[in-house]
């Protein structure tokens, strides 16, 4: 009786293994025909789900190829069969790596793969020019890692990945793509451009430092660079490097009124470190590189505040200099003689920021400078008017 109860329980598994293989070769025999894809699907997913052929590579290597098979119908029936075939494909054939793949035909395998990646890449750019930068990254990262099966670099869905990620704030991924392209040299400036502005966005302003230094020190015409490494040193106290780097960018855009400002303001700074110095000839030539440049800058753009306000202040400034000297002299005729050149100075600030004033008229600083000239001037109405404003 237990032999034949044994016999009946061996028959039993045979013939589940052998069902469940047969819905293997079911799937391969229905998936050569557009018409019968739904058939094939179901068979293999069955397959996979059991444990009898679950674990086998020839299961995960035919799901592969039903799956890339689904992607690419044209019928309309089996567009609507899984919402995103190209993905289920290569996931399916990576997993047949994992098994024992001695009973299948590795070149069928690595093909079916290859294939699928070319796929899996174009959809993430397509997903990528619909602004879809989720399932776009997961695409990319599919194709990076099939291409690494085969020890090749997809450089393109590097470089695409990083942006995707960038933009659902995967910084941690982005960073990582961001740094193979650099490391693979891909896209060239683009990508130093993108990790700077990921360390700007997070903060790190190290991390942001070393990349344009790296990216201008590879890519020194590159206009963003330039501008980058023009506002570290704006930021900074690197005043010679700001000016160089203000000078080739002037070179490259000489009508930009902003960069006329920006290196005026540099020579300005320099100006006074020269004056506090006690360098007085060197400051008076940077006042001078100053002026010109804030002259350059409203001339190319009237309407900019910050040009006609600093190009006021500077010649204002220069006026309390030119005081702070002429308050030493002893003799009365010679003081009053100076006194009224320092005048003439302090009056011909008026005009720049009488124009600063109406571009912002709240501006607290250039009233009070307004306020003090008027006085200075005796242009009592003006005086009056303006001190009114501030008390209001």
């Amino acid at each position: 009786m237990k032999r034949i109860l044994f016999s009946v329980l061996m028959v039993g598994a045979f013939a589940a293994t052998f069902a469940q293989n047969n819905k293997v070769v079911s799937a391969f025999n229905y998936m050569k025909y557009d018409d019968e894809l739904d058939k094939a699907k179901e068979a293999i997913d069955a397959a996979i789900l059991h444990e009898q052929t679950s674990a086998k590579a020839k299961t995960w290597m035919y799901r592969g190829h039903v799956y890339a098979k689904i992607a690419g119908s044209e019928l309309e029936a089996n567009k609507t069969l899984h919402e995103n075939p190209v993905q289920v494909a290569f996931d399916s054939y990576m997993k047949a790596y994992t098994y024992d793949t001695k009973r299948i035909e590795m070149s069928d395998l690595n093909q079916g793969l290859i294939s699928t990646i070319g796929n899996i890449t174009n959809q993430g750019i397509r997903d990528f020019n619909d602004k879809n930068y989720e399932k776009a990254s997961k695409s990319f990262e599919s194709a990076i890692a099939g291409s690494n099966k085969f020890n090749s670099t997809d450089s393109l869905s590097y470089f695409y990945g990083a942006v995707a990620f960038k933009q659902i704030k995967n910084t941690e991924k982005a960073v990582s793509y961001f740094n193979k392209c650099i490391e693979i040299d891909f896209e060239g400036a683009q990508a130093y451009n993108y990790l700077a502005d990921i360390y700007s966005q997070s903060g790190e302003t190290e991390m942001y430092n070393t990349i344009v230094k790296a990216g201008r020190a590879k890519y020194p015409n590159d206009d963003n660079l330039l501008t980058a490494e023009i506002n570290i040193a704006l930021q900074g106290d690197d005043v010679d490097k700001a000016i160089a780097n203000l000078d080739q960018a002037i070179e490259k855009a000489p009508d930009n009124a902003t960069l006329y400002y920006a290196r005026g303001n540099m020579y300005e700074k320099l100006g006074n470190q020269k004056y506090e110095a006690s360098d007085k000839a060197g400051a008076q030539e940077n006042f001078g590189l100053a002026k010109a440049d804030y002259i350059k800058s409203i001339e190319i753009d009237p309407n900019s505040f910050d040009a006609n306000y600093n190009m006021g202040a500077l010649i204002f400034n220069d006026a309390v200099k030119m005081m702070d000297i002429i308050n030493e002299i002893k003799d009365n005729t010679k003081y009053s003689e100076e006194k009224k050149k320092a005048d003439a100075v302090f009056l011909s600030s008026i005009p720049y920021l009488e124009k600063a004033h109406a571009l912002n008229p709240a501006d607290g600083a250039t009233m009070l400078s307004l306020k003090q000239l008027y006085g200075r001037s005796g242009d009592t109405e003006k005086y009056n008017a303006i001190k009114a404003k501030l008390e209001n």
